[in-house]
């Protein structure tokens, strides 16, 4: 399984990407320093390497995030909690985390216990 950060955007970039226009491009700190290495300015498009692809996070106006901060505490991807249902208790596990107009939408995949 792969860590929480590969497969989603953490908020605050998500959050800070919002600000940047659309016509200028990220680049890794890699193309830094090759400027530094070759003591010229590279061009900030054409060269895969240095591009950063963040908008992989995105659909259809919703981030996929891995970690939520509330009044409660802290959520995870990969977190086990405890939930009731019918005032029945169940447990789960995090298995997504959607941040949609300012509110987070956990997915969540229930664990049964066996007698």
């Amino acid at each position: 399984m792969l860590p929480p950060q590969v497969i989603a955007t953490p908020l605050h970039v998500s959050q800070m990407l919002k600000h940047i226009p659309d016509d200028k491009p990220l680049l890794d700190l890699a193309w830094a320093h090759q400027c530094i290495i070759q003591r010229r300015r590279l061009p900030l498009t054409g060269d895969p390497r240095y591009v950063i692809n963040l908008n992989n996070g995105i659909i259809k106006g919703a981030l996929n995030v891995y970690a939520i901060k509330n009044d409660i505490g802290r959520y995870e991807v990969g977190d086990l909690i405890q939930f009731s249902i019918s005032k029945n208790i169940c447990y789960g596990r995090i298995v997504g985390i959607t941040w949609v107009e300012g509110k987070g939408r956990l997915e969540i995949q229930i664990l049964v216990s066996h007698p």
